[in-house]
């Protein structure tokens, strides 16, 4: 079995989990709208390489 002692130089310190309970109450109203903005611009950013690579190797769109 191993020590108890040997997961102590990774063990996380409580008070910087007691800031983020803090942010998380404070943003808690907004979570919702966070969230689509955050699912929205990965959306954008991933479709924006996604059109890139398409030009890249050669497929044209229709409206271009």
């Amino acid at each position: 079995m191993l020590d108890a002692n040997a997961f102590d130089a990774i063990q996380l310190s409580s008070s910087p989990l007691f800031a983020l309970r803090a942010f998380h109450a404070v943003v808690q109203p907004w979570h919702y709208l966070l969230r689509a903005v955050h699912i929205l611009s990965t959306a954008a950013f991933f479709g924006g390489i996604v059109l890139l690579d398409l030009r890249l190797i050669g497929v044209r769109s229709a409206a271009g």
